[in-house]
């Protein structure tokens, strides 16, 4: 906690499928008040590249809904290049107080 009272909180959503399917995101401890903001990095895993996708090229959208002091729901936009065989790990970072 910073002296003006923000919380930084990060973590990662292992296993995460490729294609649209929402994940609930639980903050290791709970926002006193408001969370405020929240990033996401999407990762693809090693064993995807040995099914033979290709990652290279590919750029997911991520997206969030609910954005509350507990956590969030997670996915990603369905409408993507990720095939539906490859899983990864979303990398979020959030800021609240």
């Amino acid at each position: 906690m910073f002296p003006n009272g923000l919380i930084m909180q990060w973590g990662k959503v292992k296993d995460v499928p490729g294609h649209e399917e929402w994940r609930q995101l639980f903050f290791p401890i709970a926002f006193p008040h408001k969370a405020l903001s929240i990033n996401l990095t999407y990762s693809l895993t090693e064993n995807v590249r040995e099914t033979g996708f290709t990652a290279g090229l590919c750029s997911p959208t991520l997206k969030f809904d609910s954005l509350t002091k507990i956590g969030a729901i997670i996915g990603l936009d369905g409408t993507g290049s990720i095939s539906t065989a490859s899983r990864g790990v979303v990398y979020w970072f959030a800021i609240g107080y």
